[in-house]
């Protein structure tokens, strides 16, 4: 289907190309463009782990996002493997254990984001032989969504309006020439939007694209750096010629439906006065007669 997004997009993002390497290397700033065309685009990446490549979206209350605060934003380090836990903490014989319950989005830096939601988690099995990352999506959003897990299409899908299985939260695996290799996570966009529409939320999108060669690097002392910042996009961009190129920051994208658009929405698809029904002679060679 022609909305769906293409893995080779970002693909192109994470990999050192055989030839024009150089222009490549400088060029960290393609996947900001990629990010912005792909938030006008019906399916949403809304997280890439890859080499190169570090994509995440969050939730945000929409009240922090009337006048955001991009330093604030940009201060947050979430963590791809960031869940819910349960925290014990004790400061030695004199003071008393405590425990509580922590979540993904707790101690990030960010009073933006302290109040918001994350949906995807990467997951390791860590003291067993297979410690293959894993990927878990925030079971709020699967079951407000009504959605299912289909093995075959490594997706989360319903049926659609035909009764045809879609895929709504896709999860692809990118198999690398080594250890290289990494995951993508998409959602379509409409059902993402009125699911932060009902939870009165808009999106961040924090992003890091480094790009370096095989060679040694020396790091970025020296780099030519600047700050890009407009009303919904802030970003830090660094290039040493020839050599390594940086751009990181976030995205901000606000629902543009309200709750009203969804009620009529729903109104339309739960049946109306609109829909037409036809009449249809069948024969019922079973039973032998004319229904």
């Amino acid at each position: 289907m022609s909305y769906r997004f293409d893995p080779k997009q970002i693909d192109a993002l994470s990999r050192l190309p055989s030839d024009n390497r150089q222009g490549w290397l400088d060029a960290a700033e393609d996947g900001v463009r990629f990010l912005t065309e792909n938030s006008r685009q019906r399916e949403l990446v809304i997280f890439a782990l890859l080499p190169h490549v570090l994509i995440q979206t969050v939730l945000a209350p929409l009240q922090c996002l009337s006048e955001p605060n991009h330093r604030d934003i940009s201060d947050a380090n979430i963590y791809p493997d960031a869940h819910w836990t349960i925290a014990h903490s004790w400061g030695g014989p004199s003071v008393e254990h405590q425990l509580c319950l922590s979540g993904p989005m707790s101690d990030i830096g960010s009073e933006t984001l302290e109040r918001g939601e994350k949906l995807v988690f990467s997951r390791r099995f860590h003291g067993v032989e297979d410690e293959t990352e894993k990927i878990d999506l925030s079971q709020k959003l699967v079951h407000s969504l009504d959605l299912y897990f289909v093995a075959e299409r490594n997706a989360f899908c319903r049926l659609d309006e035909r009764g045809d299985i879609e895929a709504v939260i896709r999860i692809l695996k990118i198999r690398g020439d080594h250890d290289d290799g990494g995951h993508i996570v998409t959602i379509l966009l409409e059902e993402l939007m009125e699911y932060a529409v009902l939870s009165d939320m808009g999106l961040i999108t924090k992003f890091d694209f480094t790009r370096y060669g095989p060679d040694n690097f020396g790091g970025f002392s020296g780099a030519q750096a600047a700050e890009r910042e407009s009303p919904d996009l802030y970003y830090h961009t660094g290039v040493v010629s020839g050599q390594a190129s940086y751009a990181n920051g976030h995205l901000i994208s606000r629902p543009s439906m309200t709750v009203s658009d969804l009620i009529e929405k729903r109104k339309k698809q739960s049946g109306s006065r609109d829909r037409k029904y036809e009449t249809f002679i069948v024969q019922d060679w079973k039973n032998n007669q004319i229904i």
